[in-house]
């Protein structure tokens, strides 16, 4: 489950960074407003990994990486319906949010099932999850891009994410 949700959030991550400034251009959106709106993904995202981290030594693990996962699957979906500037500002904020609160929890579920001697092969394992949800979302919703549009692929990417929330629920269902 910690290093399945990395995977799932950098897929919908991966395909907002690439595939913004295409569908923000569709929209009559500046190309510097599309990086605003992928800016603000990642400082979303910052800011709250410091209280996602705190909320998971506090709660758990588990709720905090499922709630990280609904908040980032409701602000992926949103994106395909939203067409104005402000409106992706807020969806990439909520995005942010889900993942930066979720990151830290994950993280800190495998350091929690690693023994001392076997913690920086898993965060190597986990970082190479990772960065496989960043090459895996953009190359497969690019394919769904160019069957369909960009509001279908934005929400097809949401459907990763419940997928993920589906997979992280049942991995966890025992342990954490």
């Amino acid at each position: 489950a910690g290093l399945m949700a990395p995977l799932f959030f950098t897929i919908g991550s991966g395909t907002i960074l690439t595939f913004m400034p295409l569908y923000s251009q569709g929209l009559g959106i500046a190309k510097t407003g599309a990086g605003i709106i992928i800016a603000t993904v990642y400082v979303g995202s910052a800011l709250l990994r410091v209280p996602g981290g705190k909320l998971s030594d506090k709660i758990g693990r588990k709720p905090v990486i499922l709630l990280g996962l609904v908040v980032s699957f409701a602000a992926i979906i949103s994106i395909s319906f939203v067409n104005s500037f402000s409106g992706l500002i807020v969806a990439a904020i909520f995005y942010g949010v889900g993942m930066g609160i979720a990151t830290p929890a994950s993280y800190s579920l495998v350091a929690d099932l690693t023994p001392p001697s076997a913690r920086g092969l898993s965060m190597g394992i986990t970082s190479s999850f990772l960065h496989g949800g960043l090459a895996l979302g953009p190359t497969v919703m690019g394919i769904v891009a160019s069957m369909s549009n960009y509001a279908t692929m934005f929400r097809i990417c949401s459907l990763s994410l419940i997928l993920g929330l589906i997979i992280v629920l049942n991995l966890t269902r025992r342990r954490c």
